[in-house]
């Protein structure tokens, strides 16, 4: 950006800070300033604006902290246009367009196979039969739900772990931001980008140090964390988020002796999509639990909105919850927790998880066997097709990102591009890509998407 093309109003009402705020990030929303444009450095700012290096900061971190802005050490700050993190993004008009019928979501899993019939009717007794779940329960869950869930661990992928390294919470989010606390200040937390923004945020929020390791789809960045002064790395070992990569054995076996290397490393292994990846291999706290700390949700394999998810952790971090955090409290429902455990115990969790498996294939062969029949065959390429409820799909056409995703919306599908998920600027990941999410569409949906894309970008 060569011109700041800005002047203060010295008698508003309005801050200083505010007004280049204001400026910044209106100029980024319509697109007067680029995606990945640096803006001016803060001493040019100071000098031409005539403005403490305070006011100017405090705009700045603003910007960087609703998601318009990232900052690069040492480089400066650059416009980010296209923000998951950012509420005011135009991103929000396709997620809230009315013409959108089919949502592609990478989240999206079949309600229609969702056990309600059977969880509703363990609510209801545990509801009738036991009161006292509407009292406060153990701070760290049920303990019958943290046996199932080792019990559940063990059957589903090998891991045996004790139910008392078992921690309850109420959502992923929740027990991230717990975790952060009982780690020394100076921990620096470490995600791939692009990553699972709700995850990232959840740890920003919270943490003073975050760091990023720029990823591609097809390979992990071993030597950028090396020279990372990461302390915590985030990462998913099957089906990471936004690639749908399965880490290879060589690669989760650098990640273990990276972790092995420092007494306070430790590695938070990701599991929220592994039930349903073909050819996972074996997670990381099964070779290593004094480094790895895992978790995991039933939001992807009950339902969305149960909002129960569980860490298994080390020892050390066990005691280092008791001694810091000792008001802990589980805030996830008690009889919800309950319901979950006995529909574990009774081998249906088992049952339904394989099921969903089994119908997520399904669904993955006709979108495939469509794209396949369909004049998209010619211009697009399908990778990272590992399982799960999502692949990705590269587009090679001369034409922007935004102008194939403005052209779905139009058509009435929703799409998130791969790039959705970068939390800086990269230039490792492939051009005009797309996840192509399946989960939550029938049949007909899925011959009704590739339709409408079909006639979208191919004609």
């Amino acid at each position: 950006m060569n011109t700041i093309g800005f002047a203060l109003d010295r008698g508003s009402a309005v801050p200083l800070y505010m007004q280049l705020y204001n400026h910044f990030s209106a100029l980024i929303s319509s697109g007067k300033i680029q995606n990945g444009e640096k803006l001016p450095s803060r001493r040019r700012l100071m000098e031409e604006l005539k403005l403490s290096k305070s006011t100017v900061d405090n705009a700045y971190h603003l910007l960087e902290k609703d998601g318009f802005v990232v900052s690069r050490s040492r480089s400066g700050f650059f416009a980010r246009s296209a923000s998951s993190l950012s509420a005011y993004t135009e991103e929000q008009d396709f997620y809230s367009n009315p013409g959108i019928v089919i949502n592609m979501s990478h989240q999206g899993i079949d309600i229609r196979s969702m056990p309600t019939e059977a969880l509703s009717r363990l609510f209801r007794n545990y509801s009738y039969d036991m009161p006292s779940l509407f009292s406060f329960g153990h701070k760290y869950g049920e303990e019958e739900l943290r046996r199932a869930i080792s019990k559940a661990l063990s059957e589903l992928h090998g891991i045996e772990v004790p139910y008392d390294r078992i921690i309850i919470g109420a959502g992923t989010e929740y027990l991230l931001e717990q975790l952060v606390h009982v780690f020394p200040k100076s921990t620096v937390f470490g995600f791939e980008n692009p990553t699972f923004a709700r995850s990232y945020v959840a740890v920003r929020n919270s943490a003073e140090k975050v760091e990023l390791l720029n990823s591609s789809p097809d390979a992990f960045p071993q030597q950028a964390l090396i020279e990372s002064g990461i302390d915590v790395l985030y990462v998913a070992c099957d089906g990471t988020f936004p690639f749908n990569r399965i880490l290879s054995q060589d690669q989760r076996k650098f990640i273990l002796d990276w972790a092995g290397m420092g007494e306070n490393r430790y590695v938070i292994e990701a599991a929220f999509d592994s039930d349903f990846c073909s050819g996972a291999g074996s997670a990381l706290i099964s070779r290593d639990s004094d480094h790895v700390i895992y978790i995991g949700t039933f939001s992807r394999s009950i339902a969305s909105s149960v909002k129960i998810s569980y860490m298994v952790v080390p020892k050390k971090i066990k005691k280092l919850f008791n001694n810091i955090l000792p008001y802990y409290t589980c805030l996830a429902d008690r009889i919800c927790q309950q319901a979950i455990a006995e529909y574990i115990k009774s081998g249906k969790y088992l049952r339904h998880t394989e099921r969903l498996k089994k119908i997520y294939e399904k669904k993955r062969s006709l979108l495939l066997s469509e794209i396949d029949k369909s004049p998209l065959k010619k211009i697009v390429k399908v990778s990272n097709n590992v399982g799960g409820t999502y692949f990705i799909l590269t587009i090679d056409k001369d034409a922007s990102e935004n102008s194939l995703r403005t052209a779905a919306a139009k058509n009435g599908v929703k799409l998130m591009p791969l790039s959705s998920g970068l939390i800086s600027p990269s230039s490792l990941l492939p051009k005009n890509s797309f996840i192509m999410g399946f989960g939550e569409l029938d049949d007909e949906q899925i011959k009704d998407a590739v339709k409408r894309l079909s006639e979208a970008w191919a004609t």
